[in-house]
């Protein structure tokens, strides 16, 4: 490439790449040269080019620059596939005026460029006229044609046809990729404003009518699991667990009651997942992708990422013993680095303080849903803010009386609360549990049980009362302080004769409650769950039917369920 210059004939024999840009002028083929691309855009398949179409032939060429004699030697080594032709073709000083070709720099892709015909090489005072199908991009491979001959136009960083170019073409390929990937998100974000606008007008699903099509009656918020290192699993065993106790014509033949605790749920479903050869089968397989891909890819697996180091550093081991050529992956004791695998989902992790048990990954959660025939409704976290836009915006209006009453009532005390409590926790707890006693009370206006509140009930004087503005809440509500038959303290509900819940702002009440913790970052308790589209959940196992769990993760270790309520 050094000792080339821009005007300069070169040959090029098969299989060899092309030292610069080049314009074909002769070949063994003349009506058909074949090159290879895929240095540069991963394109191995053949590409047809050809000779310059001009009245002049290969031999009238050599025969202007060289006379008959040094033509006929020349033409004579082309032919023959001389390995000195560049030599004779130098010592004949068989030399093209070359003129740039006239392309814009900005211009990103050779096969653009290519496109953008035609161009001029100037030979003396006589223009020789081309195509794109004319011009040999540099380190293309000749391929099937013996050998072929051209110009240079274009060296070293000048490189422009091929993509991989020079420094030039280098700068060319990022500022392309750049540019594409620019394109590309635009194109994405446009795409998702405009679902989510044609969303947006999508009312939300109708609670009552998501309870009659599944059957059960469902509370109309999701319920907070502790982070107890057990997240997921411990919302899937309450979701279950309560679904099959308030609806236990769901619970499957000679099905036994599920444990008690989540920690016990877990040890009883991994037992079975060990049982299960289908669980075993695909444990195997992904364990034999592991130990076969590049390890440097091993890290960017969240299943693989998650498990202990001990068993990571094992696979890893294995992996680099099958990419050395020292193993062969079928010489693998796959049955116990399976076992192994199921092992490390029963331990218990240590991380400081902090105990915990490695999360389940997508073999674990289907397996779960197949052996409990479970159908797993997971709501996408993605979607939440669409979701909280899509109901404010199909809420029902506030009328004026309301309002008053809540400007009255409810907002300077939310804002009192705010203002005087501290840590935020303390006054957290007592907003969401009056959230709670306010949507059983909407959920289920002819249940009078949720209208009145047992003051010696130790969860109320724990979660309520015993926290600063808690009683002042529910007295703002509209609960009073009274004696039930039995001479026990209670808090009943004024104005509450069926079917009438409540005063009638009860429901703005609710809003307003949940806009509040909202605001505090507990973003979903504005969301009823019973009105979430389909579109926004993932719906596992739905052939299963009635067998509901609702989930959501929230954020690292912080899941919710969305459990059912008596019939």
């Amino acid at each position: 490439m050094g000792l080339l210059k821009i005007g300069d004939v070169v040959k090029v024999l098969k299989t060899q790449t092309f030292p610069a840009d080049v314009l074909l002028l002769h070949s063994s083929s003349p009506t058909e040269v074949c090159i290879e691309t895929s240095c540069f855009d991963k394109d191995s398949s053949l590409r047809h080019w050809q000779c310059v179409p001009t009245h002049l032939t290969a031999y009238d060429i050599l025969l202007h620059a060289n006379g008959d004699k040094s033509a006929k030697t020349l033409l004579d080594a082309l032919g023959t596939g001389d390995n000195k032709t560049c030599e004779l073709l130098r010592a004949a000083d068989m030399t093209f005026q070359v003129e740039p070709c006239r392309i814009p720099a900005e211009w990103e892709t050779w096969q653009t460029l290519l496109l953008a015909a035609p161009h001029e090489v100037k030979k003396g005072v006589e223009n020789i006229s081309f195509g794109y199908r004319q011009l040999l991009p540099f380190e293309a491979k000749l391929l099937v044609t013996d050998w072929a001959v051209g110009v240079v136009l274009f060296l070293a960083d000048d490189t422009c046809l091929a993509l991989s170019g020079g420094a030039a073409g280098k700068q060319r390929q990022a500022r392309r990729l750049k540019l594409q990937k620019t394109h590309e998100t635009a194109v994405k974000e446009a795409a998702k404003q405009k679902q989510f606008a044609e969303e947006a007008t999508r009312p939300p699903l109708d609670p009552e009518d998501f309870e009659s099509e599944t059957k059960i009656k469902w509370r109309s918020c999701f319920t907070d699991v502790p982070d107890d290192g057990n997240c997921l699993m411990h919302a899937v065993w309450l979701g279950l667990s309560t679904l099959l106790k308030l609806y236990p014509h769901l619970s499957l033949p000679s099905e036994p009651p599920l444990p008690t605790s989540a920690t016990d749920f877990r040890a009883e479903a991994i037992a079975r997942m060990r049982k299960d050869s289908n669980f075993k089968e695909a444990v195997a397989n992904q364990l034999m992708l592991w130990v076969s891909v590049e390890c440097d890819l091993l890290f960017g697996l969240e299943d693989f990422f998650c498990l202990p180091p001990e068993f990571q550093s094992l696979v890893i081991e294995y992996n680099q013993q099958v990419q050395m050529g020292g193993m062969d992956p079928s010489q693998l004791d796959m049955a116990q680095l399976v076992d192994d695998y199921i092992n490390a989902l029963t331990q218990q992790q240590i991380d400081g303080e902090r105990r915990y048990y490695l999360p389940l990954g997508e073999l674990e959660i289907d397996a779960l849903c197949r052996l409990y025939q479970m159908r797993l409704q997971v709501i996408k976290t993605e979607a939440l803010d669409h979701i909280i836009e899509g109901q404010a915006a199909h809420a029902a209006p506030v009328s004026a009386v309301d309002r008053i009453a809540l400007e009255d009532n409810i907002v300077p005390l939310l804002k009192k609360i705010k203002e005087e409590v501290t840590p935020w926790e303390l006054a957290r707890e007592a907003i969401d549990t009056v959230l709670l006693y306010v949507g059983n009370i909407l959920d289920n206006p002819h249940e009078d049980k949720f209208k009145v509140l047992k003051q010696s009930n130790s969860a109320l004087q724990r979660r309520v009362l015993s926290k600063t503005g808690g009683r002042e809440l529910l007295t703002k509500l509209g609960f009073e302080s009274q004696q039930n038959d039995q001479g026990e303290a209670i808090l009943k509900l004024k104005d509450s004769l069926p079917p009438h819940p409540g005063p009638s702002w009860f429901p703005a009440a609710r809003r307003a409650l949940q806009t509040f913790l909202s605001e505090q970052g507990d973003l979903t308790r504005v969301i009823d769950p019973r009105t979430i589209r389909p579109e926004h959940y993932l719906d596992r196992n739905h052939q299963d039917g009635q067998r509901r769990v609702r989930i959501l993760n929230v954020r690292t270790n912080h899941y919710q369920v969305h459990l059912p309520r008596p019939p």
